[in-house]
């Protein structure tokens, strides 16, 4: 049956209303909306992997129970610190030395990028290691292009298992002119998923290992936690060096817990790494859409201070920052990346004035001490927290002055929770700082540009 001209016509424009419609709203996505949904596809392409992942986990998880020996060799300054010591994660963790004098099933974890945050000839010499199981997170195809044009070779088979950021596979995002590498986050979240997944290998041999809490709440309690799952407890502190495993936690689908005694199930593979997982997306979609009105109230107070001649200051608190930032680019652009110990007494680095803004991004505990500092000296403040603002908050400030904004992350920053453990486990502050900055950075330089 042919369709008569008229209806063919209306038909046609119906469609073309649809289609630019469709390229309105490609088109009025924002710089710091696009690099969120481009990280959201970054996650999904990580859990392409996880089966592998999975593997790899296992047979590291088979050396962890005889050794109880995890080194962080610090090859790249922002995964070995978020790793290492770190809320939510494994309090296993051991200083490294010579793998001669180390445990033959110690397990070593290392990462690599292609740019000032890595140390290339850290993850050279990790790759001679002979005893234990070596960990490295990174790019394959970076691994090859670097090895090309390095004096240090990186070979893929000298390692136990590389686990791929898949930044080698595809472009990085680009706004403006400015590229922004996901290379270092995207290894981050493989360290926490992997970590994951070793944990639920280990209770498979029935073995359940020490996570921290967060000493910000544990300190509340005076350590209580830390002091009771200490080895030895440290002159001066009320916790020490943390066992490796638990002796309080039984392994059971069946078992009832008893007076000071967790029963946990046996994990299945994939649990630990798709929940965190999940969990990183959904704040990531949030971000995207309901909470966006967040960043655009902190980008809308940042170009207002830089069209008064201002500086617009970055600190986040935690263990990512500052080295999350390439150091050739933290005095560059838009914001300005410093310290979080901007507010000490003995800090001599560059920091905000009385016509500068201050934005802080906190771990979960909201960081009374810059607050009361920015208040103290007349400087502009934008701070984000889980925990709301004490006393010391917005009551104490010019609400034109100060700005706190709730994130929506665990007051235990660890995020994932296991059947009958104590604590929420596998920390999302390190990621998501890392990605509420570089979306802050985004949105603010396209704006000044406009």
């Amino acid at each position: 049956m042919r369709t008569k001209p008229f209806l063919r016509s209306l038909i046609s424009f119906a469609v073309l209303i649809i289609l630019f419609q469709c390229f309105s709203t490609v088109r009025a996505q924002s710089a710091g909306q696009l690099y969120l949904e481009f990280v959201r596809e970054s996650l999904a392409g990580l859990r392409t992997q996880l089966p592998e992942l999975e593997v790899f986990a296992a047979e590291a998880a088979s050396h962890l129970a005889k050794s109880e020996v995890l080194i962080h060799i610090r090859s790249s300054g922002n995964f070995s610190s978020e790793m290492n010591g770190r809320a939510g994660g494994l309090g296993v963790n051991t200083k490294g030395g010579s793998d001669e004098s180390m445990h033959p099933d110690a397990i070593f974890f290392l990462a690599y990028t292609a740019d000032d945050r890595s140390n290339p000839g850290r993850v050279g010499n990790a790759g001679r290691i002979k005893n234990g199981y070596t960990v490295l997170f990174a790019a394959p195809e970076v691994l090859r292009a670097a090895s090309r044009k390095s004096k240090y070779k990186f070979k893929e088979d000298s390692f136990s298992a590389v686990i791929d950021n898949q930044t080698g596979k595809r472009v990085s995002f680009e706004s403006g002119g400015v590229t922004y590498s996901t290379a270092s986050l995207l290894n981050i979240v493989n360290g926490w998923v992997f970590t994951g997944e070793m944990t639920a290998a280990l209770t498979r041999l029935g073995r359940m290992p020490i996570f921290y809490l967060s000493f910000a709440l544990d300190q509340r309690n005076d350590y209580i936690r830390a002091g009771k799952y200490s080895r030895v407890l440290s002159p001066g502190l009320k916790y020490g060096p943390m066992k490796s495993f638990h002796d309080d936690v039984m392994i059971s689908n069946s078992e009832v817990p008893g007076e000071g005694m967790m029963v946990i199930p046996p994990l299945e593979p994939g649990f630990m790494g798709g929940r965190y997982l999940d969990i990183l997306d959904g704040y990531l979609a949030a971000y995207a859409d309901t909470s966006f009105s967040d960043i655009q109230r902190i980008v809308d107070r940042a170009v207002r201070v830089k069209a008064a001649g201002g500086t617009v200051f970055f600190a986040s608190i935690g263990h990512t920052f500052p080295s999350e930032v390439p150091s050739k680019e933290r005095s560059r652009g838009a914001m300005h990346v410093i310290s979080q110990g901007w507010n000490r007494d003995d800090y001599t680095g560059p920091g905000p004035g009385t016509e500068d803004l201050m934005i802080v991004l906190g771990m979960p505990t909201f960081p009374a001490a810059r607050a009361a500092f920015a208040a103290e000296n007349d400087i502009e403040l934008v701070m984000l927290s889980t925990e709301k603002p004490t006393d010391r908050g917005p009551e104490s400030y010019d609400t034109n002055r100060f700005l706190w904004l709730e994130t929506p992350w665990p007051m235990e920053d660890g995020a994932v929770e296991i059947p009958g453990y104590d604590i929420k486990v596998l920390p999302v502050t390190g990621f998501m700082n890392g990605v509420l900055y570089y979306t802050i950075k985004a949105e603010l330089e396209q704006r000044l540009a406009n």
